[in-house]
């Protein structure tokens, strides 16, 4: 009986990563944990052990893109990567590291480009970016 519940569960699980993975990519939301929680009303589930983890959602993300729109998707990542490259090149002083959606190839239009940058204050890298010409703010 044990085994039954959890192959429930798992499935459970499978389906509200699915369900959160549309929303993610069909209805451009962001957050993992918003778009998991409106996957599980629209199940009605209400216990948090049911709820799949970020790396599922993710998983299912990348799957979705793969299935939906192989060609578009590989051609956004590669546009964003490249993208990507270019900023880092030009804020290469502050030993830039790219992470979130572009990284992990789950990236849809409407995802931000993220990169985290090092440096002894914020300050510098706005300084940077207007001694550039480019508007910050």
């Amino acid at each position: 009986m044990g085994g039954k519940r959890a192959l429930g569960t798992d499935v459970l699980r499978e389906q509200l990563a699915q369900e959160a993975a549309r929303l993610i990519v069909d209805h451009g939301m962001h957050d993992y944990g918003q778009a998991k929680r409106k996957a599980a009303l629209r199940f009605g589930v209400r216990e948090s052990s049911a709820l799949p983890s970020n790396s599922e959602i993710e998983w299912s993300v990348i799957e979705r893109q793969r299935i939906f729109e192989p060609e578009l998707h590989e051609r956004r990542v590669t546009a964003m990567r490249r993208l990507a490259v270019e900023i880092m090149d030009f804020l290469f002083e502050f030993q830039p590291r790219l992470v979130g959606s572009v990284l992990a190839g789950t990236v849809t239009d409407n995802f931000p480009l993220e990169l985290h940058v090092f440096t002894g204050s914020p300050e510098q890298v706005l300084n940077e970016l207007e001694a550039q010409g480019i508007n910050s703010r």
